[in-house]
């Protein structure tokens, strides 16, 4: 355990494509709750690199992202100029770890970071009609989950990752990912003393699969927190 988390394999080897960044693209897939988020903000905050995060909506343009025209006062009046989003400012500084979370929900839209996975590295933003080189070291983390039971079958394609993306990146799925040392590890750190292990290792048994990590978030922080 580690500052209030739990290391566990999935974080370990997030921790390991981090340090190396090859292929320069990551995608954990797996449902709500499996641990994803908590595990790349906890490597994130480890890692010493520079940290760009978004947090996709169903609304969210990823075009728009990378910066938009604007005007700005001058002394003569005003002028327009181009404000870099943060998706361009990660993608131009050396270093940096930018994560897309939630990246389902844009996921149509996720091929414009072809260029991320492609030797020549380059990006075009087609709002400012130019090319950009990709800084050195630049990896992309993208945080998804398959789509419910209850989404219609016309609307799941929507949240399908590009084949593009898919074929670029290095793929960890998290269905199921922690072991039953990992759920005691966790039910230890929220229920230091409502959850004993003995009540942890019986439904491990019951369910013969790992207990999802969301079960426990659900009910209360751990103690302090």
């Amino acid at each position: 355990m580690n500052n209030g988390f739990v290391e566990t394999g999935l974080s370990r080897r997030v921790t390991e494509w981090v340090r190396h960044g090859d292929p320069t693209i990551l995608l954990l897939y797996g449902p709500a709750g499996s641990g994803k988020t908590v595990t790349v903000r906890h490597v994130a905050a480890q890692c010493g690199r520079p940290v760009f995060w978004v947090s996709a909506t169903r609304g969210t343009n990823l075009e728009l992202l990378f910066g938009l025209w604007t005007l700005r006062p001058t002394p003569n009046g005003t002028e327009t100029f181009f404000e870099e989003g943060i998706l361009l400012r990660g993608l131009l500084t050396p270093g940096a770890l930018l994560v897309l979370d939630d990246a389902h929900l844009v996921a149509p839209d996720l091929q414009v970071l072809n260029g991320l996975g492609d030797s020549t590295r380059e990006l075009t933003v087609p709002a400012r009609g130019r090319t950009y080189p990709i800084a050195e070291g630049v990896c992309l983390v993208l945080i998804a989950n398959p789509p419910p039971r209850t989404v219609a079958s016309w609307e799941r394609e929507r949240w399908l990752i590009p084949e593009q993306i898919r074929d670029r990146a290095r793929v960890i799925q998290t269905f199921d990912a922690l072991t039953l040392e990992e759920e005691v590890a966790i039910a230890r750190l929220y229920f230091p003393e409502d959850c004993p292990d003995e009540i942890v290792r019986e439904w491990w048994n019951w369910r013969g699969i790992c207990a999802p990590i969301a079960f426990f978030r659900r009910m209360r922080p751990p103690s302090g927190r």
